[in-house]
């Protein structure tokens, strides 16, 4: 054993070396997986937390699995990203660019090329934004909204509406700049459902855009 032990000294030296190396990277990997979960306030950056605090006042971030669910009270602010159901052949939503500012103006226009009518409500929609890997809600309409004015629109008929970027709120009614980066405009629509009886609408109409 000892004429072993000489002959495979160098062997014996790395081997045990190597070993030693996966346990601290082990250890370490553990310690910052435990100081992510459980120390962490959350995985977003500070900026992105900067700018839904400023939306929303009081947030709060729920973590799982290295990622982070925003709330707002009990309304959810990490969201998926909405289609549209129904194809540009059929109901078709347009905006009037790709880009804007923040304090640009988004036109939109409505078309029902169906031949059953479609319904939505006026001033409607939900704003998203994408950061850090996530939507995020920067204009729900569940807050301080009144929608007991619905549109209808027979086959053919279009409808027009502007959204003043400066204008969108949350919250507050102090000023708001939207940030730089990718966003989400999606409106509601019923097709064979009646949301005067609060049924669930059929489809969303989404498009986007950026703000540079």
């Amino acid at each position: 054993m000892k004429n072993f032990f000489k002959k495979n000294t160098k062997i014996i030296v790395t081997v045990f070396c190597i070993v030693l190396l996966v346990v601290l990277v082990g250890t370490a990997n553990n310690y910052e997986t435990y100081y992510d979960m459980f120390v962490r306030e959350h995985f977003l950056s500070e900026s992105t937390m900067e700018f839904m605090r400023e939306l929303y006042g009081d947030v709060s971030a729920k973590n799982w699995n290295k990622h982070s669910t925003l709330y707002h009270g009990s309304m959810r602010l990490t969201t998926q990203s909405i289609g549209n159901t129904y194809g540009t052949k059929l109901v078709e939503m347009l905006i009037d660019s790709q880009n804007y500012s923040p304090d640009d103006t988004v036109n939109v226009t409505i078309e029902n090329k169906i031949f059953s009518d479609i319904e939505f409500y006026s001033g409607k929609y939900k704003l998203k934004v994408y950061l850090d890997k996530q939507w995020l809600m920067v204009h729900s309409g569940a807050i301080n909204g009144d929608y007991s004015e619905i549109v209808r629109l027979v086959e053919g008929e279009k409808y027009e509406f502007s959204i003043p970027l400066n204008s969108v709120r949350e919250v507050s009614d102090e000023p708001i700049t939207l940030i730089s980066g990718q966003y989400s405009l999606s409106v509601p629509i019923f097709v064979h459902t009646d949301p005067d009886k609060d049924e669930s609408e059929d489809a969303w109409l989404t498009c986007e855009f950026e703000i540079k």
